[in-house]
């Protein structure tokens, strides 16, 4: 090919799957959700959380199952009467602790408590009773006890006190703050909830409070993550923030550690430059593995895996200069570290021996992780003492499962087929890796469906589907809220293109954005419009461009930039920038829009898809919910607005119940008919 040719490469990577049901939304709704997996310390087994959702209510609900490692038998252990999450086996797996309301009845004290479920025979016992709930347990060394955290009120830290508190609350809708950081995704923070780590004594019921004073937060996504217990059961560590703290300019996120009989948390990284996250004991108690990051105004810096000598409090590099950015990280019994990172449009799982993760000398180079997997994406890796690790697997042609590999790699091979039944008979579209020259002539991938049926050298009708973040990926995975195969289904081709800000390319690819969020991604979209066209797979004159959040402000851009499409999808778009600045989490924003509005409002304004509404004439579905704090639903009323007042057909989808993200299975299907519908209005007819 010459150099002037867009088209670099293109390959199958996942070949058609003939059937005769079609793939839907209510295809995709009665699919199982299989979770990650939890492995036994020495049983042959693994617990798998397994989610379902009920046809005539949508009710959802998750059972935990026990999986044999070789023969992949498995059984239910937990009720289908209320979701049971989070499993954790004992020492010596006789036992499972997890996470379950008390109570079975409906909306009758729905917060999670730890039940522990005795796997030799006998009925799960509920062994905590905390007013706002639990997080994930960990089980003392011993088995005699549990870790684990709860929330407490802000302003009554005792189990007893918050109690009180809840009983003598009185409703109210009014919130009062004076800090810059009071939202975050869909609830105020102004509710006062305040995570303290406890220890229950088993044998005895003795419940201590190890952080009685602690006003510190833990990760606002998934707090169960951030904490872990020495193994000598001496201490306790996690990650936690003083969200009211504004005098650096920005939230940071710190390494604490307490003793097990309780005190004031020490933090062990004072020093660092940004964020700290996921401290993880070695399991010799040696050391401590944990995740920095090194720009505290860059929201998608990539995590640096450090180490905290628990002897002199030293700390060392483990995996600094790596150009990837792990997460999940744990450890097996001998000290290996597991981890997956976003690589090349996938997340592979990767290890670093033990013996890599002690300091090394200055002139010694860094150890590049082993990486265990190529094909398709895996995550949640878990360990076996039998010599494998357990992890979810899936691609945009298989749901998630659980599979296993050799610790050391190996062909892996898959374990549960919760998903065989419902999609054994449903036809798949065959899905391409394509490979063009984008924006300064770098190489951008694109993930191609194509139909089911497709026939080569006829032309179709094509939805170009752009993710969000921006500094994320769409790639090689199975999407519950943007099935790619599902639009493919329909008679389409979809082209998910990983322009410049996608992660899994390398830093530099994801940062050249900031300040001018528009510009690269938009013309790596549009060069792999013109890849498509040359390649004979797209109709030209029946195109679409759709996505979420950051997907939705490219979406609206390209509405003001071009007119080559024949309709748009904006689901939760940043429309006006300066609007985003009603968002939860303003931290760092002048580095995404290259200013402020109080300092240089033109050089926001470049970027802007509101402030060049005047070649907005593409129609365009508008879709947000209303509890979506993090980009404000009034980005779809302007939007919408303006457009309906040019004269340009809009529809407007609206949901109230919902946040950033369309979850509930009914409106989930309502979500799907509306977008189908509107691309066939304007794809299909004449």
């Amino acid at each position: 090919m010459t150099v002037a040719d867009p088209v670099r490469s293109m390959q199958t990577i996942h070949e058609a799957v003939s059937g005769s049901k079609s793939m839907t939304a209510e295809v995709l709704w009665s699919i199982p959700r299989v979770g990650g997996p939890a492995v036994s310390p020495d049983q042959p087994v693994v617990a798998v959380p397994v989610t379902t959702y009920a046809e005539e209510d949508g009710k959802a609900t998750t059972r935990i199952w026990l999986v044999e490692t070789q023969s992949g038998d498995a059984r239910p252990i937990t009720t289908d009467e209320a979701s049971s999450t989070s499993p954790v086996f004992s020492p010596g797996g006789s036992r499972l602790a997890f996470l379950r309301p008390k109570s079975l009845e409906e909306g009758k004290d729905p917060v999670s408590q730890i039940w522990i479920l005795p796997l030799e025979g006998g009925e799960a016992v509920c062994v905590t009773e905390m007013p706002l709930g639990c997080l994930k347990p960990i089980w003392m060394p011993d088995g005699d006890g549990l870790i684990f955290a709860a929330w407490l009120h802000r302003d009554h830290l005792t189990v007893e006190g918050t109690r009180e508190a809840m009983e003598d609350a009185k409703p109210s809708r009014i919130h009062v703050t004076e800090d810059r950081f009071y939202r975050f995704w869909d609830r105020w923070l102004t509710d006062a909830r305040i995570p303290h780590i406890f220890h229950l004594d088993l044998e005895s019921g003795a419940l201590t409070d190890l952080t009685p004073d602690s006003t510190l937060s833990f990760d606002l996504m998934d707090p169960g993550s951030e904490y872990d217990i020495a193994p000598d059961g001496s201490w306790v560590v996690f990650a936690g923030s003083d969200l009211s703290d504004d005098s650096r300019g920005y939230i940071r996120w710190d390494v604490f550690r307490v003793p097990i009989e309780g005190g004031t948390p020490e933090c062990l990284t004072p020093d660092n430059p940004a964020h700290s996250a996921r401290p993880r004991f070695s399991p010799d108690g040696a050391g401590i593995v944990y995740g920095r990051s090194e720009d505290p105004e860059y929201y998608a810096d990539r995590m640096r895996l450090w180490w905290i000598d628990t002897e002199d409090g030293a700390h060392s590099p483990v995996l600094t200069e790596w150009d990837r950015n792990p997460g999940g990280w744990t450890f097996n019994a001998t000290g290996d570290l597991y981890f997956h990172a976003d690589d090349v449009g996938r997340y592979r799982l990767y290890v670093l021996p033990a013996s890599d993760l002690l300091p090394g000398t200055d002139d010694e180079p860094e150890t590049e992780p082993t990486a265990l997997t190529s094909q398709a994406n895996a995550m949640s890796a878990a360990p076996a003492a039998d010599g494998h690790v357990f992890f979810s697997r899936m691609s945009l042609s298989e749901p998630p499962e659980v599979w296993r590999a050799g610790i050391r790699g190996g062909e892996p091979v898959r374990l549960t087929f919760f998903t065989q039944e419902v999609m054994e008979d449903v036809a798949l579209g065959e899905v391409r890796d394509l490979r063009y020259a984008g924006a300064d002539d770098h190489e951008i991938q694109s993930f191609v469906l194509l139909p089911p049926g497709y026939e080569e050298g006829t032309r179709y009708p094509v939805l170009h589907m752009v993710h969000g973040g921006p500094h994320g990926i769409l790639g090689d995975y199975w999407h519950w809220r943007w099935h790619a195969q599902t639009v493919a289904a329909q008679g389409y081709v979809v082209a998910v293109p990983q322009f410049h800000g996608s992660t899994s390319y390398g830093t530099d690819f994801a940062k050249v954005i900031q300040g001018a969020l528009g510009e690269k991604p938009l013309e790596d979209t549009m060069k792999g419009v013109d890849a498509l066209i040359e390649l004979g797979i797209a109709d030209e004159a029946k195109m679409a461009i759709g996505g979420g959040s950051y997907g939705g402000f490219l979406t609206c851009w390209a509405t003001t930039q071009t007119d080559r499409f024949a309709c748009a999808i904006n689901h939760a778009g940043v429309f006006d920038s300066q609007l985003q600045w009603g968002c939860d989490y303003t931290y760092g924003m002048h580095r995404q829009q290259g200013s402020t509005p109080f300092e240089d409002q033109s050089v926001i304004d470049a970027n802007d898809a509101g402030r060049h509404t005047k070649g907005m004439n593409t129609p365009m579905l508008v879709l947000h919910g209303e509890r979506d704090f993090r980009v404000p639903y009034y980005h779809a009323i302007e939007c919408y607005n303006l457009l309906k007042a040019k004269g340009v057909p809009a529809r407007l989808v609206f949901f109230q119940d919902e946040n950033h993200w369309v979850l509930k299975r009914d409106n989930s299907l309502l979500w799907y008919d509306e977008v189908m519908t509107w691309m066939d209005r304007w794809l299909k007819s004449e």
